[in-house]
C-alpha cells in the first residue's frame, strides 16, 4: 500500500475565459477552497498542494489548508499542459508514492469521492485511475434539427 499520497491542484493566475476563476467566490468561498477542503477532509492525502504562479492564489490556498508550490512560469501559460505543471511539481516535491491531480474547477467533489476513488485504485491492478462523469446531452444542428434525439 502506498505510503505518501499527495494531492496536487494546479491553479494558474492567467485564466482567460473567466478571469481569476480559481479565486472567484462560489457559494461563499473561493472556488479553489472547495476542492482543498474536500481533499483535506477525506484523509486520503498525506499532503494537499496547490501549484500556482500567482501570489494571491497561493495566499488563499494556504488559508484553506494547502501547501504551496510556486510553479515555473513556463508551465503556467495558456499553451502549457497540465502534465508540464505536474512534472515541474514532482521535480520540486519528491518522494510521492501516488500523485492525485485535482481540478480546482470541480467544487462538487466531496471527501467521500476521494475515498471511493482511492479505495478503487488500491483494490485494482492499475497504476493509474481517472474519474469521469457520465453525461448525456441532446445535440441539434444549426438549423434546429436533432442530431442524436428523436422527439416523438
Amino acid at each position: 500500500m502506498p505510503e505518501r499520497v499527495i494531492a496536487l491542484i494546479p491553479a494558474r493566475g492567467g485564466s482567460r475565459g473567466i478571469p481569476r476563476k480559481n479565486i472567484v467566490d462560489v457559494g461563499g468561498k473561493p472556488l479553489i477552497a472547495w476542492c482543498i477542503t474536500s481533499a483535506v477532509a477525506s484523509n486520503v492525502f498525506a499532503e494537499v498542494w496547490v501549484s500556482t504562479d500567482d501570489i494571491e492564489i497561493a495566499n488563499i490556498a494556504r488559508e484553506w489548508g494547502a501547501s504551496i508550490h510556486m510553479r515555473d512560469p513556463i508551465t503556467a501559460t495558456c499553451e502549457a499542459s497540465t502534465e508540464s505543471a505536474m512534472l515541474d511539481f514532482l521535480q520540486s516535491v519528491t518522494g510521492a508514492d501516488v500523485l492525485c491531480l485535482i481540478q480546482a474547477t470541480s467544487p462538487l467533489t466531496l471527501p467521500e469521492h476521494f475515498v471511493e476513488a482511492f479505495d478503487a485504485f488500491k483494490s485494482g491492478d492499475a497504476d493509474s485511475l481517472v474519474t469521469v462523469t457520465r453525461r448525456h446531452v441532446f445535440l441539434w444542428s444549426n438549423d434546429g434539427e436533432p442530431l442524436n434525439y428523436q422527439p416523438e
